[in-house]
């Protein structure tokens, strides 16, 4: 896959994606660089920090960080000349950088840029910077995670990429029911699911960050604002029956937690209705709800044995993305000669 390529991906530094892009180690033509920016070095990370924050920006936008720029592409690929497809996630602090962007442009003569959202466009980070709407002049691929969202702006479909992780300890504390994520804007949906799984007795280890303190109920039961590490997520995953995913607004988009779910073979509960026509979606596996109101014992107490097919898993896996982005790629590289024979007038 993508032989003819060096692939360089740039995370966006989350815990969670050292893990789920594990697998790519394993290619040796892909290079991932999961950090704030593509450089190692505590001390060069610190200064790259400074001068790039965001904190100070609102004050000062501090000057001159294109100085950076030949070092970033060196270590990208010291090879102006190879094939080479970057991919660049949402949020990574080079990813909504205009000036960097060109700079690749210039330093590569065979290029392909590749964005990749992990969340709906409405609260990415390319939200934030305003740069939706230039998105499709700067990168030649664009990856929305919810399908919506690729209707809606015109972008490429491509579910979250995961991998399987090893090593995951299992211990003798059980739980029915684990959730973790932030509140947003579904903080009052959690507490009624939670009330509800008391009703039914389950053992529940939920999570929930950014909540504000006056809105802190079931303290002794439920951890307010208490960060894991992933790796201590998927202890929990591990160790629990069924995870929650109570999806924010309207979207459609697979989180995170459908594809822990599937990779782990996990009961899940779910607020996502388009769920049911993902080519993994189990009804004895997925239980699709409104609300608390619809979340039957049954589902949780008959025993289920979830085991997941390798088909099911290899819709969010690396080779799947490989695939699709070696295919999306071939059409980019099609249109580009198209356009050129074009302006030149070979099609005229």
């Amino acid at each position: 896959m993508l032989d003819n390529y060096k692939v360089v991906v740039l995370g966006n530094e989350s815990d969670w994606l050292n893990y789920c892009l594990k697998k790519l180690d394993k290619y040796e033509n892909v290079l991932v660089f999961n950090n704030r920016f593509p450089c190692d070095g505590r001390i060069l990370s610190l200064i790259l920090k400074i001068h790039y924050s965001e904190k100070i920006k609102k004050y000062v936008n501090l000057p001159f960080k294109e100085v950076w720029f030949k070092l970033f592409s060196n270590n990208i690929s010291d090879d102006s000349s190879k094939n080479l497809v970057i991919v660049i996630y949402d949020r990574n602090r080079l990813g909504n950088n205009a000036d960097f962007l060109r700079y690749l442009r210039t330093r590569y003569k065979h290029i392909c840029l590749v964005y990749m959202f992990t969340n709906v466009v409405r609260i990415s980070g390319a939200m934030e910077n305003g740069f939706v709407e230039k998105l499709c002049d700067f990168y030649d691929i664009v990856y929305a995670f919810d399908p919506k969202d690729s209707i809606r702006y015109g972008f490429q479909y491509s579910p979250l990429l995961y991998s399987y992780c090893d090593n995951i300890k299992i211990t003798d504390n059980k739980h029915d029911i684990f959730y973790v994520g932030r509140a947003k804007d579904r903080l009052t949906s959690l507490l009624k699911v939670f009330e509800r799984f008391n009703q039914l007795n389950k053992k529940t280890i939920f999570y929930i960050y950014g909540v504000e303190s006056n809105k802190q109920f079931y303290k002794d039961k439920i951890k307010y604002n208490q960060m894991l590490s992933y790796r201590q997520c998927l202890e929990y995953i591990k160790n629990s029956s069924c995870l929650l995913d109570i999806i924010q607004g309207d979207s459609y988009g697979y989180t995170i937690k459908t594809c822990e779910a599937v990779y782990y073979d996990k009961l899940l509960i779910t607020t996502n209705q388009e769920i049911k026509k993902a080519p993994f979606y189990r009804e004895d596996y997925i239980l699709v709800i409104n609300n608390e109101s619809d979340i039957k014992e049954d589902f949780l107490n008959k025993g289920t044995t979830v085991l997941y097919s390798e088909e099911d898993k290899s819709y969010f896996s690396i080779e799947s993305f490989l695939n699709r982005l070696e295919y999306d790629l071939k059409q980019v590289i099609n249109e580009k000669h198209f356009q050129r024979n074009y302006d030149n007038g070979d099609l005229a």
